[in-house]
Order: structure tokens, then C-alpha cells, then sequence
């Protein structure tokens, strides 16, 4: 059973045989004044924690840390382990929550596993206290044998070279620094366009940017894509941007995993 505040694209995942159930609840409905008074009387999201005990869960796995001390107490209510997996912002902050430093100490306290996709956010995990072995990494892996492999080559033709960009349109994500760097490219070549992928919150402000500067003949905004589509657009580019950076409020991508020859002493590659 999947439970979220909405889905969005279920064609794209395989999961014909799963629940889903939507945790909204229509205001100023019956079950929304129930949820309220139970919630604030004995501090459990009524809805989340009936629907878990009627799918006969063995188990809860909450992705991003917020979600993981939001269901907290239905956890110890329920008696299940909790699995939280963590991303990238929820070091740095948790959004809703005052104090955010009790918020994980209780979270680590009280949760069983969590996960991490490399060594940078489970190193930061533990130096804001969560005990070492409670951390695993879980690598974020893709269909390869989806994708078919086509060896790049120079663009000969007449037409322009395709630059693509693809993300949520947040600080980290650096739209507005690939932006700028397209501009300064700008000035000593023009055979080139820029495509950019994706939607977010810095979206009006990555359009007045290009309107301010002129960009409008050779920038354009595709949207949020299908993964097909996205993949037919990444093959058709001749060059992929995706720079990244710390946002102001810490938020960071969590770094990649580093190579293996950066992980091992160089005499133990052979």
C-alpha cells in the first residue's frame, strides 16, 4: 500500500497490484474533524494509522525525513519498524517542524533503518546524531537495459547544437547558473539552443531572466515530460547541462556516490 498527500504519473510505474490511498482529506468533512480531534488529543494521523492497520502492514517506509517523524507515534501505536529514507534537503532542514533538532533527535531515537544513497548524506546523518549502524546505503539505480546506448558524434549538419537541461526548478538544481552560462556563451558563438526540461517554483523567475536578456530565440521551455519523452529529448541533445550547488538554506543534491577508484587506494585497483 502507497500512501501520499497526492500521485501524479501511475502509468509509469508497474505497481498494477498496489493500494493507493490518498492522505487528503476533503475540508470541513466528517472524517476531517475526526482526523482533528484525534490527532490532537492523542497526536496519531487517524487516517494514515486505520489504513495501515487494515492493509496488515509488517513494516512502514517513509521517504523523506518529515515524513518519517510525522508518523512517528503511529509507528509506536501500531508496534512496526519504520524505514526512512533520506534525499538530499532533509539534512538541512524540515520544513513545518519548529524545532528541528529535537525532530531528529526523536526520529533517530525511535526509527529503525535509514537509508541513503552515498557516503555524503550518511556521514551527515551521523554528525547530526543518528547512530552509525541505524545507516545503510541504498544506491538509486535505472533501468539501463531501457536505454538505448548511442555513441555521440560531431554535429556536421546544419543545424544548431542542442543543449538540455533537465530538473525541478529549485535553487540547488542551478537553472538560473546554467542560464548565465548560456548567456556568456552566448557572446562568442551562436550556433546553439537550449532546451531546458522540467517546472518548479524559480520558473517565472528563469523566464524574466531570458526576457530581460534576450534569450527568447534560442532558449525554450518543454515542460514536465514523460520518461520516454525525456529520454527521446536527452538522445536527440549534443550536450546535457546539469550544474548543482548548495541553495542559501543548506539544501544540497547530496553529492554522488564517488567513483570506486576515489573510494579504494590506488594499489588495491589491480
Amino acid at each position: 500500500m502507497l500512501l501520499a498527500r497526492e500521485f501524479h504519473n501511475l502509468d509509469q510505474f508497474p505497481l498494477t497490484s498496489v493500494e493507493f490511498h490518498s492522505t487528503l482529506l476533503k475540508r470541513h468533512s466528517l472524517q476531517w474533524a475526526i482526523h482533528g480531534i484525534y490527532r490532537r488529543c492523542f497526536g496519531i494521523d487517524w487516517v494514515t494509522a486505520k489504513r495501515i492497520r487494515n492493509s496488515r502492514a509488517s513494516l512502514i517506509h517513509a521517504h523523506f525525513g518529515i515524513n518519517g517523524f510525522n508518523i512517528l507515534d503511529t509507528k509506536i501505536r501500531l508496534k512496526l519498524p519504520l524505514v526512512t529514507t533520506f534525499y538530499g534537503y532533509d539534512l538541512s532542514e524540515l520544513p513545518g517542524i519548529s524545532d528541528q533538532e529535537t525532530a531528529y533527535k526523536k526520529l533517530f531515537r525511535l526509527g529503525d533503518l535509514f537509508l541513503v544513497e552515498g557516503d555524503h548524506i550518511k556521514s551527515g546523518l551521523v554528525s547530526l546524531g543518528c547512530p552509525e549502524e541505524k545507516v545503510q546505503i541504498q544506491r538509486i539505480a535505472i533501468r539501463l537495459d531501457q536505454i538505448t546506448f548511442t555513441p555521440s558524434e560531431p554535429n556536421n549538419t546544419s543545424e544548431p547544437i542542442c543543449l538540455l537541461f533537465s530538473a525541478r526548478f529549485i535553487e540547488k538544481k542551478g537553472l538560473l547558473d546554467a542560464l548565465k552560462a548560456v548567456l556568456k556563451a552566448r557572446a562568442t558563438r551562436s550556433d546553439f539552443k537550449f532546451k531546458i526540461i522540467g517546472s518548479g517554483p524559480l520558473e517565472e523567475e528563469a523566464k524574466q531572466f531570458i526576457a530581460e536578456q534576450g534569450m527568447e530565440d534560442y532558449v525554450s521551455f518543454l515542460g514536465f515530460l514523460s520518461y520516454q519523452d525525456y529520454l527521446n529529448e536527452l538522445q536527440a541533445a549534443d550536450i546535457f547541462i546539469q550544474p548543482s550547488k548548495e541553495s542559501r538554506n543548506g539544501d544540497t543534491e547530496g553529492r554522488a556516490p564517488q567513483p570506486f577508484w576515489k573510494r579504494r587506494p590506488l594499489e588495491n585497483q589491480y
